[in-house]
């Protein structure tokens, strides 16, 4: 699984993303990317638009890849109007890749 499916996966499975987004979401292109690769592992972050029958938002993510599976290190959607940002991660302690 690629980092922007698991973002937006674990995004979908947020509360606080269904309440100020909601379902059906559609994602306004282009979204902006970063991609590393090193002897270190691979890293990657992008930002992306996102907009449903709640409001709209700017999702970002950043992650990490290891042994084959990307691991979520930020999650965020950030309200347009007062530029607050909100993380979408599980608590601390909790798991936050997908399978």
């Amino acid at each position: 699984m690629d980092i922007y499916t698991q973002a937006f996966q674990t995004a979908a499975a947020s509360k606080v993303f269904m309440d100020k987004i909601g379902e059906p979401y559609t994602v306004k292109w282009p979204i902006t990317l970063r991609a590393g690769v090193s002897d270190a592992g691979n890293d990657a972050a992008f930002a992306a638009t996102v907009n449903g029958p709640h409001g709209k938002g700017i999702l970002s993510a950043s992650g990490e890849k290891d042994a084959g599976r990307w691991h979520l290190t930020h999650l965020y959607l950030e309200e347009p109007t007062t530029h607050r940002y909100v993380s979408l991660l599980p608590s601390p302690g909790v798991e936050a890749s997908v399978p």
